[in-house]
């Protein structure tokens, strides 16, 4: 994601991300075709999954984001 949205996602996620809470932070898009990107930690609690993921559904809603996708969350890839 870093080499195609450019060093501004980096600096932005180790800075001063938009939002942040113990499983997600919210960066602009940087060079890509997006506003935003949430990136997601997995938590340890396979369980706790489906909560967090409703926290970022939640976020993109007060963010006012079209469209959201989730690829491969939690899957180890």
């Amino acid at each position: 994601m870093i080499s195609r949205g450019g060093p501004s996602i980096a600096t932005e996620c180790s800075v001063s991300p938009i939002r942040k809470s113990a499983f997600y932070w919210v960066t602009n898009g940087g060079q890509l075709s997006c506003k935003y990107i949430v990136h997601v930690n997995t938590p340890q609690d396979p369980r706790r999954l489906a909560a967090v993921l409703l926290d970022v559904l939640k976020v993109a809603d007060e963010l006012q984001m079209n469209s959201i996708s989730f690829p491969a969350v939690g899957t180890g890839i």
